[in-house]
């Protein structure tokens, strides 16, 4: 079974984006950071996506549209893959919308799993660099 295999059946469903996809996001974002892709450029694919939906009338566009269409970003094969996946039955606006919207969710859970650990040292760091501030500080008004 493919990572991908979840698409098979569709991004949305009578209620709007299937609550299904919601479990594959943690898991395409896990596969994702070991690819070291980067969360900003998956945003950035979200967000020509879903102005592509937002400008799309009674149209349907194939997955091999929707991949010409984000190749300038250069976005990085797996979510090419995922686009071309997903759009393997033309997509409409809605369903269109409904992929830029899981490739955001999909984006800040790859955020999330980068940036989050790393805080513990970005707050150490930043209490180094505000004593060290606060030395210079009282330092210059020792000197007066």
């Amino acid at each position: 079974m493919s990572l991908l295999d979840y698409l098979n059946e569709g991004l949305i469903d009578t209620k709007g984006l299937r609550d299904a996809l919601q479990p594959h996001v943690a898991e395409i974002a896990q596969a994702w950071r070991a690819e070291h892709i980067e969360p900003a450029g998956i945003e950035l694919v979200a967000e020509m996506l879903a102005r592509w939906a937002s400008n799309l009338s009674d149209a349907a566009v194939s997955g091999q549209q929707l991949v010409a269409g984000v190749l300038f970003l250069t976005p990085a094969k797996p979510v090419l893959d995922l686009i071309e996946k997903a759009g393997q039955k033309p997509l409409r606006r809605v369903a269109l919308a409904g992929l830029a919207v899981h490739l955001v969710d999909i984006a800040e859970r790859l955020a999330l799993e980068i940036y989050v650990p790393e805080l513990p040292a970005l707050h150490a760091k930043s209490d180094r660099t505000g004593d060290a501030a606060r030395h210079v500080g009282v330092a210059r008004h020792l000197k007066g």
